[in-house]
């Protein structure tokens, strides 16, 4: 039989053992279930459409920066059903307008932005009709969807021209652009690399480029976000390994594709994707992607409680009019969680 004092430190020992347990439950990580050692894990990331804002994206698949990472990413494309691919777990990660993300807020699901992937360009405005200079001339004019960046843009624009134009809102890129193209309105509001090949094939001439900042018009809006990657919070806590590894991988191809030749880059992509041949050439798509880049990651990628507030300003403006900085489910702490990032990069 043991004496006494042996039975007393078991008991003490055991007790401290369950008390560590309870702990390490409770508290939790970020990160989820651990992977064993070598595993290789997956994740399947939504994206909007086959465009230049997802060029950096598919060029990080395509050139090994997640497989360096023992990752298989999945890439779908939604269109109109990009946020609902998120919504029903077809999808594990969202990159594209924070909009959506705010609409998914607004029907009482939470989710979180994890990523800044651009801000600023889809302000650009063309036309096909040569009389027309100005945005302020246009009368009809195709846009996106409400919710969707492009969307925000149009609205600021009216407001920016104190004008009120009569839109038509096309839920793809190809419906926009040959909404413009063929006349039926007079402009159209979006990111230039939409219109690139009319552009190169003199059918639509730009006139508005917010990339230069010299011909600005009185009241620009600021800017916080504009497309993100994001999830819903129980994804992103399950597959935090995955998430993790992602930015990681991400983070180090950005850099690179933005200091990459872009006719290397469209030459890669359209040798490993047939959709982006849809561009028609090497030199369309490289252009597109030279125009994307100054965009891309707006404090590489970080978005901070300030960014966050000029972005629900930037949305609200745009046509949200739910928005509202004393809705907590749309509070920074609440709908946006830096912490995967963070970890990525070694900052935690």
């Amino acid at each position: 039989m043991d004496n006494s004092d042996s039975v007393i430190r078991r008991r003490a020992a055991a007790g401290i053992l369950a008390v560590i347990a309870i702990l390490a439950t409770a508290c939790g990580t970020t990160s989820g279930a651990a992977p064993a050692p070598g595993e290789r894990l997956s994740l399947v990331v939504g994206t909007r459409d086959v465009t230049a804002y997802a060029s950096s994206l598919y060029w990080a698949k395509a050139q090994g920066y997640f497989d360096k990472e023992n990752l298989d990413v999945s890439i779908k494309v939604g269109e109109a059903a990009h946020t609902a691919q998120l919504v029903s777990g077809q999808t594990d990660l969202y990159w594209g307008a924070q909009g959506g993300l705010f609409g998914i807020i607004n029907s009482g699901k939470p989710v979180q932005t994890i990523y800044g992937v651009d801000a600023g360009a889809y302000g650009y405005v063309v036309t096909a009709n040569k009389a027309i200079k100005t945005p302020a001339e246009c009368r009809t004019v195709s846009t996106s969807t409400p919710g969707t960046v492009v969307h925000a843009w149009t609205r600021q624009l009216e407001n920016i021209y104190h004008v009120k134009w009569e839109l038509s809102q096309l839920t793809s890129v190809p419906a926009v652009a040959a909404n413009v193209v063929s006349g039926h309105t007079d402009c159209a509001v979006g990111n230039v690399n939409w219109y690139q090949s009319a552009i190169e094939a003199g059918q639509l001439a730009v006139i508005l480029d917010p990339a230069d900042k010299s011909k600005l018009p009185q009241g620009w809006p600021t800017l916080g976000v504009e497309d993100v990657v994001g999830g819903l919070p129980a994804t992103l806590h399950k597959k935090a390994p995955a998430v993790e590894r992602f930015l990681r991988a991400y983070d180090k191809a950005r850099k690179d594709f933005i200091a990459a030749d872009p006719k290397g880059i469209a030459q890669s992509l359209m040798s490993f994707d047939a959709a982006w041949k849809t561009y028609g050439s090497v030199d369309v798509l490289a252009t597109a992607i030279e125009e994307f880049r100054p965009f891309l990651s707006p404090n590489d990628g970080f978005v901070s409680a300030e960014t966050w507030s000029k972005t629900l300003d930037f949305f609200k403006a745009g046509g949200l009019d739910f928005i509202s900085p004393d809705t907590a489910e749309l509070g920074y702490a609440k709908a946006v969680d830096m912490s995967y990032f963070k970890t990525a990069i070694g900052q935690r």
